[in-house]
């Protein structure tokens, strides 16, 4: 297996993102308690997103540049697109946080709306990402290169939250997978 710079921590991406689809559709809507646990699992969420986005825009998308220019242009354009919809989620959540219990039922169905839109394009982008991606990567660059990129992003995590990235991740991977990254 060649290193792969996106799997693994797309697989607790995606499984987050479910999750919040799912909590996002079954919220008691009547219980003020349900609805802050939604508003802040998209928080929580949107944080990860983000934070992964720049992982890859800070130390992954220059070495695409290097070999595949136009891929990377268009993966910074994704990027740029999906932060649109993440703001769409962050503001229908903040709308249900703060709308009163006649208006619940409408911002429920709004969010939930804009959290399975989310999910849809960051299925899509994650897939390109793994496919596309790797393939122009692994065409181009070593397992040493690729491991270096891997270390420049790992190497800027802070210990603290790194606990919260491997607390993601854990239940979404494999038990060999989990052995290797978490250990």
């Amino acid at each position: 297996m060649r290193v792969d710079l996106f799997t693994t921590i797309h697989k607790a991406i995606r499984a987050d993102l479910f999750d919040l689809a799912r909590e996002a559709a079954r919220c008691d809507l009547r219980s003020t308690e349900d609805v802050d646990a939604l508003v802040a699992h998209v928080e929580r969420t949107v944080g990860y997103l983000e934070e992964h986005a720049h992982h890859e825009d800070n130390h992954i998308l220059g070495a695409v540049r290097t070999v595949a220019p136009e891929l990377a242009a268009s993966l910074a354009q994704d990027h740029r697109a999906l932060d649109v919809v993440a703001i769409e989620v962050e503001r229908a959540a903040h709308a249900l946080a703060t709308a009163g219990a006649a208006e619940r039922p409408a911002a429920g169905a709004q969010l939930a709306r804009l959290v399975n839109h989310l999910v849809a394009v960051q299925l899509v982008h994650m897939n390109r990402e793994e496919t596309e991606v790797n393939d122009a990567l692994w065409g181009s660059l070593g397992d040493p290169e690729l491991a270096e990129i891997r270390g420049r992003i790992l190497g800027g995590i802070p210990a603290e939250r790194m606990v919260e990235w491997r607390a993601l991740m854990a239940p979404a991977l494999s038990p060999v997978e989990r052995a290797a990254v978490i250990g």
